[in-house]
């Protein structure tokens, strides 16, 4: 009883049995310090779920996924929540303290799928939507790829500032059929790189694109 226990998975257990030596190239940390920094349930309402994570260059904690609560604790949020299930963003602080918490999607489901945070601290989210009126974007230099939904599930692209505040780019990507983004990944001069899956006849490519 009370054994708290982990699965270190594909280690390679023969370098440790050889010397001292070969423990110091292959070491296992599990909590240099002996302590839990934090932890904590959040939440309110209905199901809510966070799917992805990750840790800024200020070590802030930025989580997201969905909910399908009217009363989620929502703070320094520009959005409400529009029906169905909606996205949910979360930045922490090191301290557990929230810098922002907040909506986005549209009346369908809107279903986060990845994210990423580049060196700015610009934050980017792409998942799946049924809704026909996802948030239009609030300081962009243009319209993003596309303000129109397409029809059965489109994927979504969404560029947020640090603060959390406004974004610089949210739109639809998709066609006719079943269309969702699935991965996401800033490259070094801080493009964002997408892939998902599609089964619609007419999916949009650049010039030159394979078919």
């Amino acid at each position: 009883d009370s054994i708290i226990s982990f699965s270190v998975g594909n280690y390679n257990y023969h370098q440790l049995m050889i010397s001292v030596t070969s423990v110091k190239n292959a070491p296992i940390v599990i909590n240099p310090q002996n302590k839990l920094k934090w932890s904590t349930y959040y939440g309110r309402g209905f199901d809510n779920q966070f799917h992805c994570v990750n840790i800024d260059s200020e070590d802030n904690i930025v989580v997201s996924g969905t909910t399908q609560s009217i009363i989620f604790p929502a703070y320094n949020s520009l959005w409400t929540y529009l029906g169905n299930v909606d996205a949910i963003i979360v930045k922490f602080k090191p301290d557990r303290s929230r810098v922002f918490s907040i909506y986005y999607g549209g009346s369908g489901l809107d279903w986060t799928m990845a994210m990423d945070v580049n060196q700015d601290g610009m934050i980017g989210i792409v998942g799946q939507t049924s809704s026909p009126n996802i948030l239009p974007c609030s300081n962009c230099t243009g319209n993003g790829y596309s303000q129109a939904y397409a029809g059965s599930t489109d994927g979504f692209l969404v560029k947020l500032f640090p603060d959390g505040q406004s974004t610089a780019l949210s739109t639809y990507y998709g066609s006719n059929a079943f269309d969702y983004i699935q991965c996401i990944k800033f490259d070094d001069l801080n493009n964002m790189v997408i892939a998902g899956l599609s089964s619609s006849s007419s999916l949009p490519l650049p010039p030159g694109g394979n078919s």
